[in-house]
């Protein structure tokens, strides 16, 4: 499907080829005029019918097309609006990947609490000049985006003499006061030295999320006292629907860990004895990660075996990721 109408000679050549590998090539005015010509009933979105094939990154293997319904993606959602932090109408600029998972279930989210969203220009170069045009309020990104705004931050005030002074005492008065009560603002430091750090983001952002890698504690730690809201760390996978653990608001022991469980999800650990990781582990047990929830997947398509290998027979799905759980005291265990 070619959406822009071709020349004459592009058609002929595209045309031939479709041919030669059976498939048929159209222009989308085509295919609107075909459309209006045999029109049939919509489908009726049911929770048992399939939504979307969304493709795995293929980081370990071979990418594999997960069957998502749309019980998986509303169930997500909702999850996800628990604690997200943005009001309704809120404004979310858009630059990740659409075929990324990840990227698809924030906007959903935004779609859900009537907010809006803003695609970038598609250049990455000036990812910064859109998102100060649009202003955001919710901001998704991914490490490498944000240990680049880490690092420019930090490059940018640590610098000699008294601002650099200030730099560094406005850092360390809003860690402390992180570490001890969770609380991101400050109302004198804010205006005199973060809100310029706010500004690169537009000045509204009121959270940033960040998944797909691990992120250092000193980088979610600053990027919360510098821009003063809420930067959530969570956990998950295509065949979760990117929903599985999530930090939370307020929580001053939250950074360098991916939180709880979302209230759609159960989680155990599962001994990989081969590789020395038990429930019996101290100071925290570890083993691989399995999740169970409305939101994981039907099955791989086309794919039984992998599907077999991965899903349960009581329906837990093996993330094939190794986790720690983090036990705070004694009653926690």
């Amino acid at each position: 499907m070619c959406i822009d109408n071709l020349g004459p000679e592009a058609k002929v050549v595209l045309t031939e080829w479709g041919t030669a590998q059976n498939l048929k090539v159209q222009e989308l005015r085509e295919l609107e005029a075909y459309g209006k010509a045999n029109r049939v009933e919509p489908i009726r979105a049911k929770p048992e019918v399939i939504a979307s094939i969304c493709y795995t990154s293929g980081t370990t293997a071979n990418p594999k097309g997960v069957l998502l319904s749309q019980a998986n993606l509303a169930l997500a959602t909702q999850s996800n609006i628990y604690g997200l932090g943005v009001p309704d109408e809120a404004c979310l600029i858009s630059y990740l990947p659409l075929a990324h998972i990840y990227e698809r279930v924030c906007e959903l989210c935004i779609v859900a609490v009537g907010g809006r969203i803003g695609y970038f220009s598609g250049d990455p170069l000036r990812l910064l000049e859109d998102t100060q045009l649009l202003r955001p309020n919710f901001f998704p990104s991914v490490p490498r985006i944000l240990n680049r705004i880490y690092q420019a931050a930090m490059a940018g005030g640590n610098i000699p003499g008294l601002k650099g002074a200030l730099f560094k005492k406005a850092v360390q008065v809003k860690l402390d006061q992180l570490h001890a009560t969770g609380k991101v603002t400050h109302l004198f430091w804010d205006k005199l030295v973060f809100r310029k750090i706010q500004a690169v983001l537009g000045g509204r952002i009121m959270l940033l999320s960040t998944g797909s890698a691990p992120i250092s504690a000193d980088v979610m730690n600053f990027l919360k006292i510098a821009f003063s809201c809420e930067v959530a760390e969570g956990y998950g996978m295509t065949e979760g629907c990117a929903t599985c653990t999530r930090t939370w608001p307020d929580d001053p022991s939250s950074s360098g860990t991916v939180g709880p469980p979302q209230p759609v999800n159960e989680i155990k650990l599962v001994d990989v004895t081969a590789m020395g990781y038990t429930s019996e582990d101290r100071p925290n047990p570890r083993g691989e990660l399995c999740m169970l929830g409305a939101n994981c997947f039907l099955a791989y398509y086309k794919d039984e075996k992998s599907t077999r290998e991965t899903i349960d027979e009581e329906g837990w799905v093996h993330t094939g990721d190794i986790a720690e759980i983090l036990l705070r005291s004694d009653k926690d265990r």
